[in-house]
């Protein structure tokens, strides 16, 4: 059987039933600020993996991009030639002044036999081992050391130089050159304008 109420009982409870609604509704906002507040923290989280992921990508992509273009860069770039011996600039030097005293008036292809004979004679058991040693040994070249000390090697010259120190012109056991003639003691190979050149005498 319902109750009813007093007028006195009403108006007592209705400060007791504001209090409740006033709490349900604290309580209804403050889980709307937190599922907001969570909603945001969670909407910014998600943006910033996004952003991370974007990022970790980009530099992904560059760096296969940079490798890439390094490797081109390499497939690219001409391979060094290795020369038949070893030179420091002040012995290219020397070698390419050498030419152009012997044979700065011949032919390139003239020009490239002669420095080919001078690293042959630096590859040879019974020459000096070095090109210093080679053009300044007694005996061996006129040229030095006026001429070469004083002369400037064209551009043709160094180009036959360095073509002699990529690969060998002439056989490796052809050692003397002379103009007008062969050596009489040696082994004709070939003539080359006015310059004759020879193998080393075979039993010696």
């Amino acid at each position: 059987m319902d109750r009813e109420w007093t007028e006195g009982e009403r108006r007592r409870k209705k400060p007791l039933r504001l209090v409740f609604r006033c709490a349900v509704a604290g309580a209804i906002l403050s889980a709307g600020v937190m599922l907001s507040t969570g909603q945001a923290l969670a909407s910014d989280y998600w943006e910033e993996l996004q952003w991370s992921q974007m990022e970790t990508a980009l530099m992904d992509g560059n760096n296969v991009e940079w490798h890439l273009e390094e490797e081109v860069q390499e497939a690219a770039a001409p391979a060094m030639p290795q020369w038949r011996i070893q030179l420091t600039s002040e012995q290219l030097d020397l070698l390419e002044r050498c030419v152009m005293a012997e044979g700065g008036g011949e032919s390139y292809e003239c020009q490239r036999a002669i420095a080919c004979v001078i690293v042959n004679r630096v590859l040879s058991d019974i020459f000096p081992d070095t090109v210093e040693g080679v053009i300044k040994q007694e005996g061996q070249f006129s040229t030095w050391p006026e001429q070469i000390q004083n002369v400037t090697a064209s551009n043709e010259v160094k180009q036959a130089v360095r073509e002699a120190l990529t690969a060998a012109a002439i056989p490796e056991d052809v050692l003397f050159f002379r103009a007008d003639y062969y050596h009489s003691w040696g082994e004709d190979y070939c003539v080359i304008d006015n310059t004759y050149f020879s193998f080393y005498p075979s039993g010696n």
